[in-house]
């Protein structure tokens, strides 16, 4: 009986060992989830902060078209042709204005006009911000203003 009541206490001392031992984490298994979350933050925050950068460009090329559009409504509107041109990345107009987006650039190959009919000669106004690229396009005869984002070049 008594060999029967050690054996019997020694088997429920093993027995509570092992389950104080298996509850909870190693040490080892909680680095290794954290290397592994570490190794997906470092692959998915690059790729979201380029795509955030692309947004901010896209929200900034949109304030450069409702500029043009406000011009080309202006010319329609006071019976005045405006001409749009651009120096040190900022678009100017014949009538003095000056419009320049802050951590962009702008540039206009050909400067066009707005006629006070409601009409364009047409062009192109190149926007940059960043690693990105939009060309806002001036269609004649109605000035149809688009913007399209520019292909980035693959070296």
């Amino acid at each position: 009986m008594l060999l029967d009541y050690n054996l019997n206490y020694n088997l429920k001392k093993s027995i509570k060992m092992k389950n104080s031992q298996s509850s909870g984490f190693t040490f080892i298994e909680l680095l290794i989830v954290i290397s592994i979350i570490g190794l997906i933050f470092s692959i998915v925050v690059p790729f979201s902060q380029a795509r955030y950068e692309r947004y901010k460009g896209t929200i900034e090329a949109e304030k450069v078209l409702l500029f043009l559009s406000e011009m080309r409504r202006k010319a329609f509107l006071y019976g005045k042709e405006i001409e749009i041109d651009s120096k040190e990345g900022a678009l100017v107009t014949s009538e003095g204005n000056t419009f320049k987006v802050e951590g962009g650039f702008i540039e206009i190959k050909k400067p066009f006009k707005f006629y006070p009919s409601g009409t364009t000669n047409g062009g192109k106004v190149y926007f940059h911000y960043g690693k990105s690229s939009w060309i806002i396009e001036i269609n004649p005869p109605f000035s149809e203003l688009t913007l399209k984002e520019k292909e980035s070049e693959k070296e």
